[in-house]
C-alpha cells in the first residue's frame, strides 16, 4: 500500500498463487497501480488478469511468423480473460 487509497504492485516481486491475495489488499482502494517496469517474476498475466475483470473480456491478439513469406506476420483469434468464480477453490 502507497496510502489507504493507493495499492502498488510491483511484477518483479509478484507470485502467481499469491494474486488473490494481492487484489484483496487492494480492495476498497481508489486504485491499483501495476508496475511492469522490471521483468516479471513470474508469468502472472492471466492469473492476475481474471481477477481484475467482472465478465469476460477481450483482453489479448498475439501475431505469428509466416514461413512461406519472410517478414510477414498474421494475427492470431483474441484471447478473453474469464473471471476467475469468488466461489471455486483459489478464488477469492
Amino acid at each position: 500500500m502507497l496510502t489507504d487509497d493507493i495499492a502498488y504492485l510491483k511484477l518483479s516481486s509478484v507470485k502467481a498463487a499469491n494474486s488473490a491475495s494481492y487484489i484483496r489488499s487492494a480492495a476498497g482502494t481508489k486504485g491499483l497501480i501495476i508496475d511492469i517496469r522490471n521483468y516479471p517474476s513470474e508469468f502472472v498475466v492471466f492469473t492476475l488478469g481474471q481477477l481484475l475483470v467482472s465478465q469476460p473480456a477481450p483482453f489479448v491478439r498475439f501475431t505469428t511468423g509466416d514461413v512461406a513469406n519472410p517478414g510477414a506476420f498474421h494475427w492470431t483469434s483474441p484471447l478473453s480473460l474469464t473471471p476467475k468464480s469468488r466461489t471455486t477453490p483459489g478464488g477469492w
